[in-house]
């Protein structure tokens, strides 16, 4: 929440004590009602604003709730915020939980739930907050990126609370298995995302992991327990305030409707319907890339607009890919393993679901050392999926247990500006994951051997360097994408590209880099261990391979023939073509 939003901020404001809004917000103090005696006798200093303020609390402390005022259809509703206003100006409160059962043994069905209970559900499960895409797993965003809007029906929820099933999905890299663990399709785990770099890169590990002779096979095993589907088309809208930030990220202020007149001058300003922008225009569209990106950061690069609530257990489970059993068959041991782990609760007998005494054995060993999360339902019972699932009868512990549709919060943008962003990004946006940033090149074997060109003739050499802080000015390199998987590598110094002709190592002049069709300076730039199989003992170290010949640039200079996906990581003949691209850090070359 932004401070010139909280509750507090505008109440001091109104009961001259602006000057204490900095401290109160700093203490997380957003709500008038979370403010005591202590609280204010710790932040404010003269004698009768603390006595007048404490008056005012304790006041408002004591007020009667007024109950919640019947809402009419398509009323909209931002149920981030503690007091909630009707359209004929009534200010009322949420509860703060749904209403149960005291001996919490009644299932309670969807269908039972009533309007302002559902407002309830959605608010404590995050239901309209978009997720961020750019860690190791997703993350909810800080701020709900739509708006609760009253359904005139019921075609917004669908009951599920009869339904229980296991799940299984292999994926290729520990990353994508955390986000399809935390309910995303491995589509959507392993998609990129407009604004996100690194959703770019996990999609492009994902698929040189899965295309490795030496695979790795992360299996995620899942007890899903729904109990509602939403359709959140139905009943929900886009909150004005992220309409808002988008405008003011690219310098549209206001918040009126837009007019063509309004989208003409912006297109001008960043020069997105020209073939030559200006210098100043390339400048203003980057830096308006980057404020978009930050936008998405607060509020989420996608956000699910078909999902589920409810809970479920789930565990991970790493192993070698062997050769000798199917992609159906590592699916068919997890899930006979989630089976045997959740038999008590279920009150079956945990047969296995393997096909074969050996698969079988694997499904018990994972059954006893894979140890269960929980996602959503009372997570303190996750070792104990009997008492766990009991938990789920509870509304106020329903989670989001399932996107299966998920929405790039872009498109929820009014066309007119959903347009404008979408080809600023087209335009100007970083389309792989190493696109834009600034590195050197280091050979791996032996190190200190740095890649560089001669200032004379701009051919390409190696550098022998002994440096303790700052890189030497020769020996930065910007990465540049041409497309999601290949790249030029242009010399900061020189502006000059790294290429080849034939088969020798070269350069190009820096005006190659505007041509659509320079294939000669493209690179293909891949993980050596895509899969983390080795720690972190390779983690920003690259096999670096020519998109015209497929050779691999080795640490002589030298180019050579052969395929990154039989590579071994720890063999002297592979460890010659590895180069550590550590990008420096908070640098980009735009």
């Amino acid at each position: 929440m932004k401070k010139e939003e909280t509750q507090v901020t505008k109440w001091l404001k109104a009961n001259n004590a602006e000057a204490y809004v900095d401290e109160f917000f700093s203490n997380g103090f957003y709500y008038v009602e979370d403010i005591d005696d202590e609280d204010l006798k710790e932040i404010i200093k003269e004698p009768g604003t603390r006595r007048m303020l404490a008056r005012l609390v304790k006041e408002k402390k004591e007020r009667p709730v007024p109950p919640i005022p019947t809402l009419p259809a398509e009323t909209q509703l931002d149920l981030s915020a503690r007091e909630l206003k009707s359209p004929d100006g009534i200010s009322f409160n949420l509860p703060t939980a749904v209403q149960v059962s005291p001996d919490g043994k009644k299932v309670v069905a969807p269908s039972e739930l009533k309007q302002e209970e559902w407002m309830v559900v959605a608010r404590n499960s995050c239901l309209l907050y978009g997720r961020r895409m750019d860690g190791r797993e997703p993350a909810v965003a800080q701020f709900p990126v739509l708006v609760w809007r009253v359904p005139g029906e019921d075609r917004f929820v669908r009951s599920e609370h009869l339904a229980a099933e296991v799940k299984t999905e292999v994926t290729y890299t520990e990353t994508a298995s955390n986000y399809v663990s935390q309910g995303f399709t491995k589509v959507t785990a392993t998609a990129s995302f407009p604004f996100c770099s690194a959703s770019f890169a996990r999609e492009h590990t994902e698929k040189h992991a899965a295309s490795c002779k030496n695979k790795q096979m992360f299996m995620t095993g899942i007890w899903h327990y729904p109990r509602a589907r939403i359709l959140l088309q139905e009943c929900s809208a886009v909150s004005p305030s992220f309409v808002r930030d988008i405008r003011n990220a690219v310098g549209l202020a206001g918040t009126g409707e837009l007019s063509e007149q309004d989208l003409g001058e912006l297109r001008g300003k960043l020069g997105l319907e020209v073939t030559e922008p200006t210098d100043a225009q390339q400048q203003n569209a980057r830096q308006a890339v980057n404020r978009v990106a930050r936008v998405l950061l607060e509020y989420g690069h996608v956000v699910g607009w078909n999902v589920e609530l409810g809970g479920r257990l789930f565990f991970l489970h790493h192993r070698s890919d062997d050769g000798k059993s199917s992609y159906q068959e590592y699916k068919d041991t997890t899930s006979a393993a989630v089976g045997i782990k959740t038999a008590f609760a279920r009150g079956e007998a945990g047969a296995s679901q393997g096909s074969g005494k050996g698969s079988e054995d694997e499904a018990h060993q994972i059954a006893e050392t894979a140890a269960f999360t929980a996602l959503g339902g009372d997570t303190t019972f996750a070792s104990n999926p009997n008492a766990w699932a009991a938990t789920i009868k509870d509304p106020n512990l329903w989670a989001v247990v399932s996107i299966d549709e998920a929405k790039n919060t872009i498109s929820l943008l009014p066309d007119l500006l959903r347009d404008a962003i979408e080809n600023l990004w087209r335009l100007y946006g970083r389309g792989g994951p190493l696109d834009g940033y600034l590195v050197e090149l280091e050979a791996r074997i032996p190190g200190k051997r740095l890649l560089s060109l001669d200032p004379t003739n701009h051919q390409p050499i190696v550098v022998e360097t002994y440096k303790q802080y700052e890189p030497l000015p020769g020996t930065l390199w910007n990465i540049v994408g041409r497309r999601d998987d290949s790249y030029c590598l242009q010399h900061k110094k020189s502006g000059y590209l790294l290429g080849v002709v034939e088969t020798a190592l070269t350069s190009f002049p820096p005006e190659t880099l505007k041509r659509t069709d320079c294939y000669q300076a493209m690179w293909r730039i891949f993980p050596v261990d895509p899969s983390a199989i080795h720690g972190g003992e390779f983690s920003d170290c690259y096999f670096v391979q020519h998109v015209v010949t497929e050779m691999l640039l080795a640490n002589n200079l030298k180019l050579i023939s052969g395929s990154v996906l039989d590579a071994d990581p720890k063999a002297e003949t592979s460890r010659v073509l590895m180069w550590d691209l550590d990008p420096l850090e908070g640098e980009h070359y735009a």
